[in-house]
């Protein structure tokens, strides 16, 4: 069953050019989410620090949060590890009811 996620994240980085590491992030975002979820990103500069926020959300199948870190942990690379400052996570799990007149399972809110 699939449930929708909500993930937070901040980067940040003082020994790239800001325009390279935005792409830095990008392509970490496509190796972990692409056919899970969306991003949109936010870069900012503070001084010579870049500051990037991201905020990811999607349906997959992960029933808490410990999943979501899991597969972070498995599948992220170490520069992911590196350069995040921060992150929040929601997980919106959908509940399962069983039709009364048919006996298939539907979800449920």
């Amino acid at each position: 069953m699939k449930n929708e996620f909500f993930l937070d994240l901040i980067f940040v980085q003082d020994q790239f050019i800001p325009e390279d590491f935005l792409d830095a992030v990008k392509t970490q975002l496509v190796a972990l989410f692409t056919h899970k979820g969306h991003w949109h990103l936010e870069a900012k500069q503070e001084g010579l620090v870049s500051i990037i926020v991201v905020e990811v959300t999607g349906m997959w199948r992960w029933d808490n949060e410990e999943q979501i870190l899991d597969y972070l942990e498995k599948a992220a690379s170490s520069e992911f590890w590196e350069w995040l400052y921060g992150y929040q996570i929601q997980l919106d799990v959908k509940q399962h009811a069983e039709c009364s007149h048919c006996g298939k399972q539907s979800t449920a809110v």
